[in-house]
């Protein structure tokens, strides 16, 4: 009989109207309209055969109409809120038909690289920058050793160049040709190429050799100081000379090294340094020159 889950679902509902969904609550108006009109109609049928008043079976139908209209706010007031709609998905790109080509991406242009200098490249510039420098058309002897002299001052020189009198002495060598101008020094020096050679680059002295068909190179550093001695005369005047000196062949090679001095007096400095340049330069013909073959 239906009153019984009727009754049930009624007071599950007033007892806790916030949990029941929309659904159970249409179930419930439902359910108890049906209990109500079968109670209405047995309890009206229960009337008659007592014979009560008319007014009993009204006041019964008001309260089932009350009863009924109550559920059925409580039904309205809890109806769902309105859905929210989701966002419309973007419909992917149609594919291109069967058997169409894809239409081809335009390629970026690239930054171009920027251009490093290779190993080869860089020796070719430096082969023609030395080239500027280097005297290729030398006279040179066939009946002996060409030996290039190459000077450079150890030290500031105040009083003339230790260079240019050395090269006054050993200018009657004979046992060598000696060659003075077969590179440009003062260009050498501020490339930074003198410091190489007298730094032992064997490529750069063979690249020097190569270019000038020397078959030596004999580089010399000179330096000097002067000193008073006041102990034999006042006026007599010291010069101390200093040679290094390195001789290379045509493979960048050293063949012989070493350091020569010589002491020259005089009641000049200018005098001074010449007679210490006749002493070394003799000393370079014996050690150096005569060993040349």
């Amino acid at each position: 009989m239906p009153s019984v889950p009727a009754v049930l679902l009624v007071v599950a509902v007033l007892g806790n109207p916030e949990q029941v969904d929309h659904s159970t609550l249409a179930a419930v108006v439902e359910a108890v309209g049906a209990t109500v009109a079968l109670l209405t109609f047995a309890f009206t049928l229960y009337v008659y055969r007592r014979k009560e008043q008319a007014g009993v079976i009204w006041f019964i139908f008001a309260g089932a109409f009350f009863l009924v209209a109550v559920l059925t706010y409580v039904t309205n007031s809890r109806q769902p809120a309105t859905p929210i709609s989701p966002a419309p998905v973007q419909a992917a790109p149609e594919a291109p038909p069967s058997g169409s080509h894809p239409a081809p991406e335009t390629p970026h242009p690239l930054a171009p690289a920027p251009t490093i200098p290779t190993p080869a490249k860089k020796d070719v510039a430096r082969a023609a920058e030395i080239e500027q420098m280097i005297n290729t058309t030398l006279s040179l002897s066939s009946s002996q050793p060409n030996v290039g002299i190459l000077f450079d001052a150890a030290a500031p020189e105040t009083e003339g160049s230790a260079a240019e009198v050395l090269r006054s002495y050993l200018g009657s060598e004979s046992s060598v040709r000696l060659i003075f101008d077969f590179a440009d020094t003062a260009a050498l020096k501020s490339h930074g190429f003198l410091t190489q050679l007298y730094g032992g680059n064997a490529a750069l002295l063979t690249e020097v050799l190569r270019l000038s068909r020397l078959d030596y190179i004999n580089l010399v550093k000179a330096g000097y100081s002067f000193r008073q001695q006041p102990e034999l005369d006042q006026d007599l005047v010291t010069c101390d000379l200093v040679l290094t000196y390195r001789l290379v062949d045509r493979s960048g090679q050293t063949v012989q090294s070493g350091r020569l001095s010589a002491a020259g007096p005089g009641f000049t400095r200018s005098t001074a340094l010449d007679i210490a340049a006749e002493r070394t330069a003799s000393q370079l013909r014996e050690k150096v020159f005569a060993s040349i073959r």
